[in-house]
């Protein structure tokens, strides 16, 4: 009788662990989107001002040109750092766990934005800013992935990341606003003092995590093993248009920015769209949970939301904005919440953390595709906006390749 007894305190100890573990990755998740959307919503717009004033870029380029020169740079960078380090940081995180691992993503993070409030002043600190947030994807992004993965029931991994969108969605809503306000008041500089700030307090999740040691194995010949088989073939192609999309989406604020040539009504505008789409995230997640086949939803989705990004470049007044942002969002919310249901599902198992890690690879991949792209589109063929978001037309294209179960 006594091992039954163990047994269920055993079990019990284990579910409330979890749920424990899941509380406080969410209150470290919500800190830390907090900054993230402060200092990366207006990040295009800051690099954009910088590429205007550095002496190399003064001859030759129109003033969008200086700007993307400096954005591709920077976002290039990063994503290449994140490439070459990414298989020596799994090797760390194999080591120290999953908390450490997320602790030292997010002193990488405080450094690059304690790097970015002296650009203005000494603009060659864009380099080592964007060396320490490649550095920083790595730490943070595949732990956190792996929980998320790990400390979800499989029977609610659909409520569990709308759980997630829906924080996410909530300091991304008030972010366009709060942001425009402390950088007309304040400055940039105050922004990034701020994100710094919310990533300390985000520690303070980090650090109530009781985790158990990983046990996994990570190296590139698997990868390379992985890439050979048409399943993960497509599983990555997916991986990498939800980037392409990713980051057309970030390069949008800079777009409304152009137009509007006022900070201030770019928050207001955003926050305004942003509040519509928040108020679907939470419902498709308990949808997703209940039923059973999404194919067809998703696939529909997908082709409407891949339509709809390409809408973006016919916009002109501010009700323009607000229409097709919010339309784009709320479809966007429950595409993406089905997408990585799909990701996360198909993460599940003993090489979870592998699997997560081998995701931001890809994700460096596509940067070097897009990134390179991107400069043809503005300094060669002039697509300018119209090839930017026909990229992240195409990734949610790429993305539909992804399916629920390996083929």
């Amino acid at each position: 009788m006594s091992i039954f007894i163990n047994l269920y305190h055993r079990l019990k100890f284990n579910v409330t662990r979890r749920r424990r573990n899941r509380r406080w990755l969410a209150f470290g998740l919500f800190f830390r989107n907090t900054a993230e959307s402060l200092s990366n919503f207006y990040k295009p717009v800051f690099l954009y001002q910088v590429g205007q004033s550095l002496p190399i870029l003064e001859t030759g380029f129109s003033d969008i040109q200086k700007g993307m020169i400096m954005i591709s740079f920077y976002y290039l960078t990063q994503r290449l750092v994140s490439g070459i380090v990414n298989f020596f940081q799994a090797s760390v995180t194999l080591k120290i766990g999953h908390g450490r691992s997320m602790l030292i993503g997010n002193l990488f993070k405080a450094l690059w934005l304690l790097c970015l409030t002296y650009v203005q002043k000494t603009p060659w600190l864009i380099v080592p800013s964007a060396i320490l947030a490649g550095i920083e994807t790595g730490f943070y992004w595949q732990s956190h992935n792996t929980l998320v993965c790990r400390l979800s029931l499989e029977k609610e991994m659909g409520k569990s990341l709308a759980g997630f969108k829906f924080l996410s969605n909530f300091v991304t809503m008030l972010s366009p606003f709060v942001g425009a306000m402390i950088v007309n008041y304040f400055g940039f500089n105050y922004l990034f003092y701020a994100s710094i700030l919310l990533v300390l307090v985000a520690v303070g999740g980090i650090i109530q995590l009781e985790l158990v040691d990983e046990k996994d194995e990570v190296n590139l010949k698997e990868y390379l093993g992985w890439m050979r088989e048409k399943p993960f073939f497509r599983l990555a192609l997916s991986q990498m248009g939800h980037y392409f999309y990713d980051i057309s989406i970030i390069l949008w604020p800079l777009f409304v920015f152009l137009i509007m040539t006022d900070i201030v009504k770019v928050g207001y505008i955003y926050t305004i769209s942003l509040f519509f789409a928040m108020l679907i995230s939470l419902f498709t997640g308990h949808v997703l949970d209940k039923k059973k086949k999404i194919k067809l939803p998703f696939i529909i989705s997908g082709g409407i939301l891949s339509t709809m990004t390409m809408l973006r470049m016919l916009v002109g007044s501010p009700w323009d904005i607000v229409i097709v942002d919010s339309s784009n969002r709320m479809l966007g919310n429950f595409y993406w919440l089905v997408h990585e249901k799909i990701i996360f599902s198909r993460g599940r198992g003993s090489q979870d953390f592998s699997y997560f890690v081998y995701q931001q690879v890809n994700r460096s991949l596509a940067a070097i595709v897009f990134w390179t792209l991107s400069l043809i589109f503005f300094l060669v063929l002039r697509l300018n906006w119209t090839g930017l978001f026909g990229l992240g037309a195409l990734g949610v294209l790429m993305s539909m390749l992804v399916r629920e179960k390996k083929e």
